[in-house]
């Protein structure tokens, strides 16, 4: 569906929605706990993203020695 630069960084946070339920299902904590995930690795995540084409979701983490 692709996301509007302004609310990028909002879809990390969590119970965070841009639709209501009656368009998209979900509660708003998928990437949320992504975003844990990858901080507790030392990484990064980020969103290249496109209204009304998609978006690309991105990630680094820490490498374990």
């Amino acid at each position: 569906m692709g996301i509007e630069k302004k609310h990028q960084d909002k879809i990390f946070s969590m119970f965070q929605r841009l639709h209501s339920k009656d368009i998209y299902d979900g509660v708003g904590i998928g990437l949320a706990h992504c975003l844990k995930i990858v901080l507790m690795h030392e990484g990064r995540i980020w969103v290249i993203s496109e209204p009304n084409k998609g978006s690309e979701f991105k990630f680094t983490i820490k490498k374990q020695k």
